[in-house]
C-alpha cells in the first residue's frame, strides 16, 4: 500500500515518529521518520506509532497544564492578588516578547517553504489517488483479523 506523505494522517504518523523520537530514543542517528520514510513501515506499527505518540504527547501536556496551574493559578488563591498580578504580567510579557522574536525567527524560514510547496501543490495535479484514512484503517483491521500486516510506503508527493 503506499501512502501519500502530504495526507494528514501521514504527516499525523511521521510527525509522532519524532514526538516518540524525541521522548524515547533522541541518542539515535537515524530517526523514525527518515526510516520510515526511506524502508516504509508496516500497518501496525503505523498505527501503534499513532497512538503512543499522542499518548505521550496528551501525558507532556497534561504536565505543563499542571506545573502552569501551580505557578499561576494556585498563587492567586494563597496571596495578594494585585501583588501577583503585576508581577506575573511582567514575567508573561517579557516571556512573550522572547517568544514572539523566536517564533518570528525560526517560523519565517518555514512559512515560506510552506508557501512554496502548497503553491507547487496546486500548480502540479496528482496522478493517482492516494488511500484516504478510513481506506488505511479498514486495511489495519483486515490485517489484524489475518494477523498480517501489510507494507505502507510513504512517497513523497512532489518527488512522483
Amino acid at each position: 500500500m503506499q501512502v501519500n506523505s502530504e495526507q494528514w494522517y501521514v504527516r499525523w504518523f511521521l510527525w509522532n515518529c519524532r514526538i516518540m523520537d524525541r521522548f524515547l530514543n533522541w541518542d539515535q542517528h537515524q530517526t523514525r521518520a527518515q526510516r520510515a520514510v526511506e524502508r516504509g513501515t508496516d500497518l501496525c506499527t503505523f498505527f501503534r506509532t499513532i497512538l503512543l505518540g499522542t499518548l505521550i504527547t496528551l501525558l507532556n501536556l497534561s504536565l505543563w497544564i499542571y506545573i502552569v496551574g501551580v505557578f499561576f493559578v494556585v498563587p492567586f488563591l494563597l496571596f495578594n492578588i494585585t501583588t501577583l498580578a503585576m508581577t506575573i504580567g511582567f514575567a508573561v510579557a517579557v516571556i512573550a516578547g522572547a517568544l514572539a522574536v523566536v517564533v518570528v525567527v525560526v517560523a519565517t524560514p518555514e512559512a515560506v517553504k510552506w508557501a512554496a510547496r502548497k503553491t507547487r501543490a496546486a500548480v502540479e495535479a496528482a496522478p493517482e489517488k492516494a488511500p484516504t484514512f478510513l481506506q488505511v484503517c479498514y486495511q489495519y483491521l483486515v490485517g489484524i483479523k489475518q494477523r498480517f500486516c501489510p507494507t505502507i510506503t510513504i512517497r513523497s508527493k512532489n518527488h512522483d
